[in-house]
């Protein structure tokens, strides 16, 4: 009867992906679904995807609610025709195992990802106390790159709640009336953004370039051709930048290094769920008006969280731009396997040695010292800088 039986687990959506979070169902148990029907919307790390089930038939079980993730893999529902019986339903789903054993089994309950568990990394010969290894493991904090504060580096249990906190472990238990609070659940975006960023300030040796350029020029040349944004030419100017200097584009990959032909240039973009960097591709071969036009399609898809993969995976330097809000200027964190980031403030009025004024604009170029040396990033500041000050080259 098993054959009569179809499991329906959380889909994976990229290389990248290792949960998913139920944003809504469409259909409730009981239900004849249809192939083509949207049955549940599922939420990524980076979009959100209408799931339309490949074959018709009718709703047995599901997870309950909305709003948790659930590894890829995990089973999340059961379809069978009515003269199945509830009884083989259920006994489907106690046995059910995940095809890669790395993903999630399914038996009575399936626990979403964002259920308390037992999941502490405390290394074997780590000096600790007994009362901080208690809450290590309640709350499953990573403790491999804690240095201890007590004597030879003894793990207290302060230690360890400055860790939970940092990792955003911490159970706060606290009750002031006089400042109430809300709790506000990470999206699947969140958690990944910060677990992201929390491994490459970890991991990578930042050090960061800093100049000013006179945007004078960019700007007259701007209105004359009535092309693109400010954000545009910078783009542009990346790509001109890279071409210029090769070992600048380029991903660190632990062992090696790949260095790019093309510039494919991520551009963060912020939605309401997080910040998300699209990929202009091949940015060195594109016109301004070509960029323009791709920069504000992609711009839109992520503000719908209609991106696909392959508009968002892969690229080989970012481009991080808040001076449309008024930021002068500010240092990024470089996103791994990208060896570079540029960071673009403001466009400030300045006045100039001679005693003129220009328009001035702040960059920071953090890069990854494994791959990129400080001449080399110099290197590429100047060549960057020459080609918003000389906009006729882009």
């Amino acid at each position: 009867m098993t054959n009569n039986i179809k499991a329906f687990t959380m889909p994976k959506w990229g290389i990248e992906m290792e949960e998913g979070v139920i944003r809504e169902w469409h259909a409730n148990v009981g239900d004849k679904v249809n192939e083509g029907d949207v049955f549940v919307v599922i939420e990524t790390d980076k979009i959100a995807n209408d799931v339309e089930l490949e074959f018709s038939s009718t709703l047995r079980w599901r997870v309950d609610g909305e709003g948790e993730a659930y590894p890829v893999g995990a089973l999340i529902s059961i379809f069978a025709e009515k003269s199945v019986t509830d009884d083989e339903v259920k006994a489907f789903r106690n046995s059910f195992v995940a095809i890669d054993a790395s993903f999630a089994n399914s038996k009575e309950d399936v626990a979403p990802i964002n259920a308390p568990t037992n999941n502490a990394t405390i290394p074997a010969n780590l000096s600790i106390s007994p009362m901080a290894k208690d809450l290590a493991e309640s709350l499953g904090v990573d403790l491999t790159s804690v240095d201890g504060s007590g004597r030879r580096g003894r793990v207290s249990l302060q230690d360890v709640e400055q860790a939970a906190k940092a990792q955003g472990l911490y159970l706060d238990n606290s009750d002031d009336k006089n400042n109430p609070h809300e709790i506000i659940r990470l999206t699947s975006m969140r958690k990944t953004i910060a677990k992201r960023l929390t491994e490459a300030n970890r991991d990578i040796p930042h050090f960061y370039l800093r100049c000013k350029i006179n945007m004078d020029n960019l700007i007259k040349s701007r209105r004359a051709n009535k092309q693109g944004s400010i954000n545009d030419y910078i783009l542009k100017a990346c790509a001109v930048a890279l071409r210029a200097e090769p070992d600048v584009n380029v991903n660190f990959m632990g062992e090696s290094i790949h260095r790019f032909k093309h510039a494919d240039i991520s551009v963060a973009v912020a939605t309401d769920r997080g910040l998300i960097t699209p990929i202009i591709r091949s940015a060195d071969d594109k016109t301004i008006s070509e960029i323009s036009n791709e920069m504000k399609e992609l711009a839109q898809k992520a503000k719908n969280e209609s991106l696909q993969p392959s508009d968002y995976q892969g690229g080989t330097f970012s481009l991080s731009n808040l001076g449309m809000m008024g930021i002068s200027s500010f240092d990024a964190v470089v996103n791994p396997p990208m060896a570079a980031i540029l960071a673009v403030g403001s466009l400030e009025e300045s006045l100039l040695p001679h005693g003129e004024s220009a328009h001035i604009m702040n960059v920071t170029l953090s890069c990854d010292h494994r791959a990129i040396d400080g001449v080399l990033g110099a290197k590429w500041l100047k060549s960057f800088r020459e080609a918003l000050e000389s906009p006729e080259s882009l």
